[in-house]
């Protein structure tokens, strides 16, 4: 269960999210609202990148941020700006972030071939991300966020530069991913 109590983020004297309650269990949740509205900045609370004015965060009993890094290891995030190594290939890079994710060398190599399977991007395993478009890359974010099998996914603008194929085929597999786990997607769509 994700726990938010009297979320409320300011900066300087304009506040963007202000007392927000709620819990979200297992399932799919969707986060909308125009350009602006405070999307971004409250998944970037829930994620730890940035701490909440006041107000409080917990997933299954860890708090933000006493128990940053043990909540940080039941989540995955795909930020809006998702940046690349534009050197590295895919593999490589999602090699690099299992490793960060602590994820054991032993069963990296496998997770990552998996992740990059269920992202549909396997067969570039080994091109240079500065060669791929802002879809393809887009793919790479949802790769990384899935390498830990996260009890939280946190997806900012996941469906950005992706064809209205590659649109359907993701939000069918956030669908079904919610079933195990809490699948939080924002969007202005």
């Amino acid at each position: 269960m994700l726990e938010l109590s009297s979320i409320t983020k300011c900066f300087k004297k304009n506040c963007v999210i202000n007392d927000i309650s709620l819990s979200l269990p297992k399932g799919l949740h969707l986060l909308t609202g125009p350009n602006g509205a405070g999307k971004t900045t409250l998944l970037r609370i829930l994620a730890g990148v940035i701490a909440p004015t006041t107000g409080q965060v917990s997933l299954n009993g860890m708090f933000l941020p006493n128990d940053s890094v043990r909540f940080k290891a039941h989540m995955g995030y795909l930020p809006q700006n998702f940046g690349i190594y534009p050197e590295m290939t895919a593999q490589k890079f999602l090699k690099y972030f299992a490793e960060l994710k602590g994820i054991p060398a032993a069963v990296a190599s496998a997770k990552v071939e998996e992740v990059m399977d269920i992202a549909q991007i396997s067969s570039f395993h080994n091109k240079i991300l500065r060669d791929w478009t802002k879809g393809m890359r887009q793919k790479v974010g949802i790769a990384q966020g899935l390498l830990n099998d996260p009890d939280l996914l946190l997806m900012d603008e996941p469906l950005s530069g992706l064809d209205p194929e590659e649109r359907f085929y993701f939000c069918n597999l956030f669908s079904q991913l919610s079933s195990e786990r809490i699948v939080l997607l924002s969007t202005h769509i």
